[in-house]
């Protein structure tokens, strides 16, 4: 394992040669370094390497808004393709629990080729459990709403000069309680000898100054509360009360729940006693201890900690059953929104019955669709395989295209200098056809593929029954892998101009495995001859929908496309004038259905 500060003027082959480890802080002279390091040592370049990028949606995709020049990627993004480029007999590995940005790239390179999903810890609870599942501890997780108006009083500078604060901050108030009680619950419950340690987490403000404020607003909190019950209090009793029978209402039945009574000495003393806030942003870096897996130490039996962007990603929280979420969000992004739900991991059954997490009701409504959304793209991940590997095989798939269920209004998948001007939405009725193209100089192919493709149409209308539209519009009803040949037929007509390339074809085999998968194994066939389209229209543009007219075929396609999709051919007569190559030719159009599941989105 070599060291990036190292001198590497002098490197010998025997050190060239050996197996070397290096590891980089994403920055961009430790790039610089070891790019400087392969151009001086050409040998390197020879060399079988890894790249592994960790947290690869992060920093290593992202582009400087409004260019579309090479240098237009952002600082780190940039340097990890240099280095990807000094070394050709490089693999590259992106490691990430949120690779949405990635599948959406502009460029190829940081687009995956293939997606491995690791298999998950048998403990673990994500989103599937606690936003999607109706189950009742999943529910008490989660429905702990908190009123806006209680987070703009923290994230008030004058929280300082609150009188009532129990008053003031209920639920804040609410989460303390609940988060000592859960600990000691678990405690008896597990018959430890040694106390285990539980964390909360608080993710509120991304100001510095306003995690110090935070900080003394939970002590002025707990200093309230121990006087209160050493006063006797009424009202901080009925509130007691009411934590410990909503932590008892989603208590195993399989494990007793000690008695609120044996509970209350215990309770003053980890309040007074075993309570630390700890605070995690870049002017604390170093001081919160970690375990030999990286993991965050709880040092004492109830710890808290305050902070955003250094816990945003990468971190761990031992033993976490609390966590208060009330961070300020526009418009959500998706990759963020799970990485900043550090709830979400390993944990026995038991302790969640005692986790709960306080946040807007927007906010939860939001995690719920981002979950739903996750939970969909995971179970299209196969299909977008197996659409790529069917596309491979032919020649109009040089470059990856991805295509996703698309996020729901109002929710996107990153921010926007990664993905903006990327996507194409597809919804019901939405066409998928190939434009900014001619046809193949070789009419001896061109002529072999029509025959072929005359005779399988031919033999699909003795074998279908050939149904009428409104009585004049016939088509018929084939299955999925029968258009898919006869969309890749189609295509392998065609070449693509001015270096772009024919993207649409892989989408429409994602489209229909997709359907086909969701038990809808059936394309309507609708074919029509002896059309002279141009393939440039009068403004100068390429033409985008052949198929257009008021009464023309994009109109019959969507009255025959109700729940499945519409597979037009339109036989043209591609003459020279009309800017082909003077030979016959299918412009093949899928219409997706107006019972379409879900939208869909994909690269432009």
């Amino acid at each position: 394992m070599l060291n990036i500060k190292d001198d590497f003027k002098n490197l010998t082959d025997y050190e060239i040669e050996r197996t070397s480890i290096f590891i980089l802080k994403k920055h961009e002279k430790d790039f610089e370094k070891l790019q400087k390091m392969i151009i001086d040592h050409p040998k390197i370049r020879t060399q079988k390497s890894l790249i592994i990028d960790d947290e690869s949606d992060f920093a290593s995709v992202g582009y400087k808004m409004g260019k579309n020049s090479e240098d237009s990627y952002r600082r780190i993004c940039g340097e990890i393709l240099k280095l990807r480029n000094l070394l050709p007999r490089a693999n590259y590995l992106s490691v990430t629990a949120t690779p949405y940005v990635l599948y959406l790239s502009r460029n190829w390179m940081i687009r995956p080729s293939s997606t491995i999903l690791l298999p998950a810890h048998k403990n673990y609870f994500g989103g599937e459990f606690l936003f999607i599942s109706q189950e009742k501890t999943a529910k008490s997780i989660r429905e702990n709403y908190v009123q806006q108006e209680e987070f703009d009083k923290v994230l008030d500078q004058k929280t300082d000069q609150y009188r009532n604060y129990i008053h003031q901050f209920p639920m804040l108030t609410k989460a303390l309680i609940n988060f000592i009680l859960g600990g000691l619950i678990r405690n008896k419950q597990s018959n430890s000898k040694n106390p285990i340690h539980y964390s909360m987490l608080v993710h509120i403000d991304t100001q510095k100054d306003g995690h110090n404020r935070q900080k003394r607003l939970l002590m002025k909190l707990i200093e309230i509360i121990l006087l209160k019950m050493k006063q006797q209090d009424a009202s901080i009793m009925l509130l007691i009360e009411e934590c410990y029978g909503n932590l008892q209402a989603t208590s195993s039945e399989s494990v007793d729940i000690p008695l609120l009574e044996t509970l209350l000495e215990p309770f003053i003393e980890g309040l007074a006693k075993q309570t630390k806030i700890n605070i995690m942003n870049s002017d604390y870096h170093g001081q919160i201890p970690t375990d030999s897996e990286g993991n965050i130490k709880n040092p004492v039996p109830f710890s808290i900690f305050i902070g955003a962007y250094a816990i945003d990603r990468g971190v761990t929280f031992n033993k976490l059953i609390s966590f208060v979420f009330g961070r300020p969000t526009k418009v959500p992004s998706m990759d963020s929104a799970l990485q900043q739900l550090r709830i979400f991991g390993a944990r026995s059954k038991e302790d969640l019955n005692v986790t709960r997490v306080y946040a807007l009701e927007s906010t939860v409504e939001n995690w719920i669709q981002i979950c739903e959304l996750e939970e969909k793209i995971r179970d299209n991940l196969e299909i977008m395989e197996a659409a790529q590997q069917l596309a491979q095989k032919s020649e109009y798939a040089k470059r990856i295209v991805n295509v996703l269920p698309a996020p729901p209004k109002g929710i996107r998948f990153g921010a926007k200098q990664k993905i903006e001007g990327t996507q194409i939405k597809m919804k019901p009725y939405s066409r998928l056809l190939p434009t900014h193209f001619t046809t193949s100089s070789d009419e001896e192919v061109v002529k072999g593929v029509m025959e072929e493709l005359n005779q399988y149409i031919t033999s699909l209308e003795h074998c279908y029954t050939t149904e009428l539209l409104e009585g004049k519009y016939p088509f018929i009803t084939v299955n999925t892998a029968e258009a898919i040949e006869l969309i890749e037929k189609s295509y392998s007509t065609l070449v693509a101009l001015d270096g772009r390339e024919i993207n649409t074809f892989e989408q429409c085999l994602f489209v229909l495995l997709m359907m086909k998968k969701q038990g809808k194994d059936k394309v309507h066939l609708y074919v029509r001859y002896n059309r002279d389209r141009k393939a440039i229209r009068r403004d100068g543009k390429f033409d985008s929908a052949p198929d257009s007219g008021v009464n023309g075929d994009y109109a019959i396609a969507k009255k025959i496309g109700i729940n499945y999709p519409v597979l037009t051919l339109l036989h043209q007569n591609g003459s020279v004038e009309n800017g082909f190559n003077d030979c016959p030719f299918f412009w093949p159009i899928l219409t997706l259905p107006q019972n379409l599941e879900y939208d869909l989105v994909s690269l432009k």
